[in-house]
């Protein structure tokens, strides 16, 4: 995938983001047959921000494909972020509604990572990209705050995953989609269980 395939993907996640499907409509199914994906042992929370803060400083970090990830996932991060902790506002219990804050601010910690990455090249990017809405202080029910926040991890989680996929495994490029990925997958399973909790 060169730079031009790359600025392609980049500007088709602006419209995508925000054409999504109904999560609602298929969220018991999801619950009954979740999706498996093979990962590694889950780093802890405060790991991913190291990691991307590690690869910030990697040479390639500077190029058009690694910037190129790092605003589609940052802008992704933090409306995710802004979605979780809608859910845990609306959550129906006092220890849902500390896991669900601390996954938000995982998400949003994860995000300011992102936005150290930024360089020149990925700030040109920011200019291009619309700017995010603010979901915060919308009142909602738990149920619609779960679905929405987990129709956003799955979507990110496919861009992702498409954002670098033919990068060679062990480049930066490809080391930060898998950290976003793994992040990603590791909320949407913890949201998928406590739907199941609450259908059963």
């Amino acid at each position: 995938m060169d730079e031009t395939d790359t600025m392609s993907l980049f500007r088709r996640w602006q419209t995508v983001a925000n054409s999504r499907p109904d999560y609602r409509l298929k969220l018991s199914r999801d619950v009954a047959s979740p999706s498996t994906i093979d990962l590694a042992p889950l780093p802890a929370d405060s790991t991913y921000a190291l990691v991307i803060g590690s690869l910030a400083r990697h040479p390639d970090a500077e190029k058009v494909a690694f910037q190129a990830v790092v605003v589609s996932t940052l802008q992704m991060l933090f409306t995710i972020g802004q979605q979780e902790q809608q859910a845990a506002d609306a959550a129906l219990s006092l220890a849902q509604k500390e896991k669900l804050a601390h996954m938000a601010q995982t998400m949003q910690a994860t995000a300011e990572a992102l936005h150290q990455a930024v360089r020149a090249k990925g700030e040109h990017m920011l200019d291009l990209a619309t700017p995010a809405a603010s979901q915060s202080g919308t009142a909602t029910s738990w149920w619609f705050a779960l679905s929405e926040a987990l129709e956003a991890l799955e979507t990110g989680l496919t861009w992702t995953k498409t954002l670098v996929s033919g990068r060679p495994r062990g480049s930066a490029v490809r080391t930060l989609g898998d950290v976003i990925a793994r992040l990603l997958h590791t909320h949407h399973q913890v949201l998928l269980e406590e739907a199941a909790q609450w259908l059963d």
